[in-house]
């Protein structure tokens, strides 16, 4: 016997087999009557991922196309960085050409100076009794001169003495240092009854008007991508986070090593820069009025150290993380002599 019905749970209407002398056995009706309505009613497919699980694939898509985004427009820059140096104006060092007591100091620091003006007088006692006693040996061969010119050994002894005594006054003379060239007294090391060794700097002028550079070394393999022009940001000793945005003026055309560097810097700052490989040159215009610190106004003193970072080349971020890309992406180099 066949009786229609409705189900409890979905509403749906169903026929329902009922046999009502057939035995129930151990089940329940209810329970008969739940198994045959699944066979008989609309039964949708069975949800197996719940709703949030499908905002969560599109929350991963949309986040893996912005990193792609980023890692093509995000650029990574890479930078030439080495130490630094603030030079005021054209810098001329004045070396002592023999070893001597200075005896001396006639300039003082930020005087002016002519050209083959006095600066520190050495120690010539030596010097100065042989060119006396040279001159007085002289006269007397003169006049023995006069008296017999016609002798051919006081002639020849007088050519002699006469060299002497020019030598004498050369090695008097040079232990006078005088000024190469007209300037200001920046940098006086020289000090009375100090010991100067030869090649040994007394003190420094500065050409021209003292107006402050920097002189930058940087790795010489780095030189290609160098330019005046540049970005160039110093960082100055002592101001850690204090940084001076300036422009390259010029780039040395070769690379150079380390003798040749402290030979540019000059011996009062070449032991205090650790310099070592090829390195290139750089200078930059610095501000004339310094540079401001907290507030406070502070002035450059030549010889400052810091340090000089120059950008030479950047690239997407995509490619610092996946350098296998960069082949793929960047064109292939052409070769010389071929279109």
């Amino acid at each position: 016997m066949a009786v229609t019905g409705r189900c409890a749970r979905s509403g749906h209407s169903a026929v329902v087999r009922h046999v009502p002398h057939c035995p129930l056995g151990p089940f329940r009706a209810a329970a008969l009557e739940e198994l045959e309505l699944p066979a008989l009613g609309h039964a949708g497919p069975l949800p197996l991922s719940p709703g949030w699980a499908n905002l969560g694939g599109w929350l991963a898509l949309g986040l893996l196309i912005c990193a792609l985004a980023a890692g093509f427009l995000v650029r990574i820059r890479q930078y030439a960085a080495g130490p630094a140096v603030v030079r005021l104006g054209n810098r001329l060092e004045v070396t002592s050409p023999a070893p001597g007591m200075v005896a001396s100091v006639v300039v003082s620091p930020g005087q002016r100076v002519a050209p083959g003006q006095l600066l520190v007088q050495l120690d010539d006692h030596e010097e100065r009794a042989r060119l006396l006693r040279l001159d007085r040996e002289l006269e007397i061969r003169l006049a023995e001169r006069l008296l017999a010119p016609a002798d051919p050994q006081t002639g020849e002894s007088l050519v002699g003495l006469r060299a002497e005594r020019d030598l004498a006054a050369s090695l008097c003379e040079a232990r006078r240092l005088k000024a190469p060239a007209a300037g200001w007294v920046s940098d006086l090391r020289a000090r009375p009854g100090e010991a100067l060794s030869p090649g040994q700097s007394a003190l420094a002028l500065v050409e021209g008007s003292p107006s402050p550079s920097l002189l930058a070394l940087v790795p010489g393999r780095y030189r290609p991508q160098l330019a005046a022009g540049r970005r160039l940001r110093f960082e100055v000793a002592g101001y850690p986070q204090h940084f001076l945005w300036l422009e390259v003026t010029s780039v040395a055309a070769e690379v150079f090593g380390p003798a040749e560097a402290r030979r540019l810097l000059g011996p009062g700052l070449a032991d205090t820069v650790e310099l070592e490989g090829s390195l290139a040159l750089i200078t930059a215009r610095l501000p004339e009025g310094g540079f401001v610190v907290d507030g406070e106004r502070l002035a450059f003193a030549d010889g400052t150290p810091g340090r000089a970072e120059v950008a030479v080349r950047s690239e997407p971020l995509l490619l610092t993380l996946v350098p296998g890309l960069r082949a793929l992406l960047e064109p292939a180099p052409r070769e010389i002599g071929r279109g």
